[in-house]
């Protein structure tokens, strides 16, 4: 499969490395129109974004109603302006009436006042009278001929570079002019504070990439904005990129100043940058190929995990029914006729039906649990009354085997809120694990001890241990001890993992404290109500260093 995979990599990446030297060919030609196209765009974005903010100024200042020359609603013109005509990109608005006499058609909008007025001509203060008179005679000379007049946007006039304005035409309903609406622009105010935004909100992470330098020349030939770009370049030197401004400050250009290096070194950058990608993509099919080895190799440990798990969950099944069924026998066939006999092998027949049914359980919650339908019903439960419970489930067996069990039940033991079966199908794991890996040594202790706001069962033996490495891994599913008298123990490798869900599912957790040759000490937590933790319950330590 390795070799397969890398074939399967290998060809599609040499052809793609084929490919990118021919890219890389048809790139120098096409790099300096493509360099020259991106720079324009870039200038045409800034334009835009000129002929935005004037025009929104514009339409926001300027429009308004023909209607309003009329004698009847003149006295509006000044409300309609107060909300309009404080823009600070403009220095001064006007009108223009032609329905009154030319001495007073042209009427200034005054911000202090916050009325109209008819300015003097003698007047050093209106320095562009003239050339306002001379924007708006054109439309007197066509409202004296009557003709009609199509609707028009805006007229940008820009002959006097000292006072740009734009103007708007007012057309009543037959068609005829009536007027003219317009604002005076404020070059200072564009050259300070309008154009340095739009240069720095333009594309700046285009601007950035490309190391892109940015110029600007007003109508009057002065750089305003960056160094100053030769006209006529050198012979070997591309022809500086730039562009007028759109709708105002048409005389205004701007001009870019890319990087030093040729259009070939352009080209071989992006190749490099493209082999780059390349490498980073066959990296990424290399581990994709080993994550679906490891992935395969997983699956595989998994199904020798389930058979192994089905071998030996047949050996734990089996064996407390052939207890059953002999102690069953025996009794059908009438060999045991002294009543004690008959009741302690009907404890026997008791104690492993608990038990079959306990293992049981553990198959049909892991189901459960697998398929994320598992619910506990949470009660005041004693402890200590399950671990007699659990502990007599287990009492004849340990004794069969030569077992000592020792426990000690503490006086005055808070209860928990618990599922109680719950509860027990950990106890009961836990008892069987240590039954299990007591070897020789057949002593376990139980211990029921109350540590702060919890509740600590301990189960401790003093068997083959486990080491620190196989720790962290004892409450996964289906996990056995790799090596070791351990591996020979049959077990589902279910009963761990089922005591770390249960501890977490009430809000507790399981601990384990172990070293090869000296035991193990399991804990299993569960927190305690807050007023349940009672003075005259002795304090203990959990025991085993660690847990």
């Amino acid at each position: 499969m390795l070799w397969i995979g890398s074939g399967a990599m290998l060809i599609p990446l040499a052809l793609l490395l084929w490919l990118q030297y021919q890219w890389l060919q048809d790139l120098e030609r096409a790099s300096i129109i493509a360099r020259q196209e991106t720079l324009e765009n870039y200038l045409g974005v800034i334009a835009k974004e000129v002929k935005y903010e004037y025009v929104t100024t514009a339409q926001n200042v300027l429009t308004l109603p023909a209607g309003i020359l009329e004698p009847e609603y003149r006295h509006r013109i000044s409300k309609f302006l107060r909300k309009r005509a404080t823009e600070p990109s403009i220095k001064r608005v006007f009108m223009v009436n032609f329905l009154v006499p030319n001495r007073e058609s042209l009427q200034y909008f005054d911000p202090d006042s916050q009325d109209m007025f008819v300015p003097e001509w003698n007047d050093e203060a209106f320095p562009e009278l003239a050339t306002v008179q001379m924007a708006i005679a054109p439309w007197r000379v066509l409202r004296k001929k009557g003709g009609p007049v199509d609707d028009v946007a805006f007229i940008v006039e820009e002959r006097d570079k000292d006072h740009r304005m734009v103007l708007k035409p007012m057309v009543g309903e037959d068609s005829r002019i009536v007027g003219l609406v317009g604002m005076i622009l404020d070059e200072d105010y564009f050259r300070t504070e309008v154009l340095p935004v739009v240069l720095a909100g333009a594309l700046p992470e285009l601007r950035e990439r490309e190391n892109l330098q940015v110029s600007v020349r007003d109508g009057h030939g002065q750089w305003v904005v960056g160094r100053p770009i030769a006209d006529l370049p050198p012979e070997h030197a591309p022809e500086p990129i730039h562009r007028h401004l759109a709708f105002v400050f048409r005389d205004w250009e701007v001009f870019l100043d890319g990087p030093s290096s040729t259009p070939q070194d352009w080209a071989k950058t992006n190749f490099a940058f493209n082999l780059s990608l390349t490498a980073m993509l066959s990296i990424l099919v290399v581990g994709g190929l080993g994550l679906l080895l490891r992935a395969t190799s997983r699956e595989m440990h998994l199904s020798e995990m389930k058979n192994d798990f089905v071998s030996n969950v047949s050996h734990e099944l089996r064996t407390p029914l052939a207890s059953i069924r002999v102690f069953g026998e025996l009794m059908r066939l009438g060999k045991i006729r002294d009543v004690e006999k008959v009741r302690q092998y009907g404890h026997y027949i008791e104690a492993e039906s608990r038990r079959l049914t306990q293992l049981i359980n553990n198959i049909l919650d892991f189901s459960c649990i697998e398929s994320g339908g598992k619910a506990y019903l949470f009660e005041s439960v004693d402890l200590a009354e399950i671990l007699h419970e659990m502990l007599d489930t287990w009492r004849i067996r340990l004794e069969h085997q030569g077992f000592v069990l020792h426990f000690e039940e503490p006086p005055n033991f808070p209860t928990v809120q618990a599922d109680r079966d719950a509860v027990g199908q950990a106890l009961f794991n836990l008892i069987d694990n240590a039954i299990k890996y007591s070897c020789d040594s057949k002593h376990i202790e139980v211990r029921l001890v109350c540590l702060g706001q919890e509740a600590v069962i301990e189960v401790a033996d003093q068997g083959i241990g486990i080491s620190r490495s196989e720790q962290q891994h004892i409450f996964d599913r289906f996990h056995r001890v790799g090596s070791g008298l351990a591996h020979d123990v049959k077990g589902s490798g279910l009963g761990l993992a089922l005591v770390q869900h249960i501890a977490s599912a009430h809000g507790g957790r399981v601990t384990v404290a172990s070293q090869l040759g000296q035991g193990s000490t399991f804990a299993f937590h569960l927190p305690l109500k807050p007023d349940a933790a009672k003075a005259d319950v002795e304090l203990q330590p959990i025991g085993a260093e660690g847990v």
